[in-house]
């Protein structure tokens, strides 16, 4: 179980090492000042730097909008583990019951 888990974390490494990689390829390709324009505003920057801007704010947009979805999938979660909760006590309580009526 110990090398498995040795495992996953080298696995985890290279996996961050290359991406590391691909975005310092990415940087370096598009270190280049642009001039962005959005409606009336303007601004001249990196590329690289734009793009970043635009990945944060996609996931930014993302979380806001599947934040109420699962908030009413944990809210359901929630009910569901309470339920069988009471189901488990309830279960409980008869095989209790049908203990006692046996016993007279």
């Amino acid at each position: 179980m110990e090398n498995k888990t040795k495992d996953n974390t080298i696995a985890k490494l290279i996996a961050t090492l290359i991406l590391l990689g691909l975005v310092s390829i990415l940087v370096l390709q598009n270190a280049d000042e642009q001039e962005i324009t959005f409606f009336f505003w303007s601004k001249t920057m990196p590329l690289f730097v734009a793009l970043f801007y635009s990945f944060i704010l996609g996931i930014l947009l993302a979380l806001v909008l599947l934040f109420p979805k699962y908030r009413r999938t944990n809210k359901a979660e929630q009910k569901v583990y309470m339920l069988r909760e009471k189901v488990s006590e309830l279960e409980s309580e008869l095989l209790q019951l049908k203990k006692d009526t046996s016993k007279e």
